[in-house]
C-alpha cells in the first residue's frame, strides 16, 4: 500500500489577475515516488524562454513514462513534488483544494490496486454470450524464464 502525505498552504498574493496562490507540497511518501504533480514544459519561444504549466496529478502510468524534475527532449512533461495553482477568489481557491484532494486519493486507490501482486492474480473476466453475463476466474499462467513461486507447507 502506499501512502502520501500533502501540505496545502493557502495565501493571498497577486500575480497578475490573480489574487490568491494555493501550495502544495508532497511532505512524504511510502511505496510511492513524491513526485506526484506533472508539468507541461512548453518548447522555447522566439525570446528563447520557456515556461511549465501544471498538467494534472499522475496517474500509475505516468510514473513509468514521465521523467522527474525536468521534462527531456523527448518527453516535454515532467513530474515534482510541488505545486502552486493561482486562482482569482476564495471559491476557487477551495475548488482547487478539493480537486487536488481527489485527484491524490484516486492515485493512491490506483496505485494499490495496480501495485498487489494478489488483486492481480485474483482479478476476473465477464464473459458476454446470448445467455447472459458469466463471470470466469483469472487464473495466472506461469512465465517462462521465470523462477518458480514455491508455495509454503501447512504443518
Amino acid at each position: 500500500m502506499c501512502g502520501l502525505k500533502v501540505r496545502f498552504t493557502q495565501s493571498p498574493e497577486r500575480r497578475g489577475v490573480f489574487d490568491y496562490a494555493l501550495h502544495a507540497e508532497v511532505v512524504e511518501a511510502k511505496g510511492i515516488s513524491p513526485k506526484i504533480f506533472v508539468y507541461h514544459q512548453s518548447p522555447a519561444g522566439i525570446d528563447g524562454n520557456t515556461f511549465a504549466e501544471f498538467s494534472h496529478v499522475a496517474t500509475p502510468v505516468d510514473f513509468q513514462e514521465i521523467p522527474e524534475d525536468a521534462a527531456s527532449e523527448t518527453v516535454p512533461w515532467y513530474r515534482t513534488d510541488k505545486l502552486v495553482v493561482w486562482v482569482r477568489c476564495v471559491s476557487d481557491l477551495q475548488l482547487a483544494k478539493q480537486m487536488l484532494v481527489d485527484d491524490i486519493a484516486g492515485l493512491q486507490r490506483s496505485y494499490d490496486t495496480l501495485s498487489s501482486v494478489d488483486d492481480f492474480v485474483n482479478q476476473t473476466t465477464l464473459e458476454f454470450s446470448e445467455n447472459g453475463v458469466q463471470e470466469v476466474p483469472y487464473v495466472a499462467k506461469p512465465v517462462p524464464g521465470a523462477p518458480a513461486v514455491k508455495k509454503a507447507r501447512r504443518k
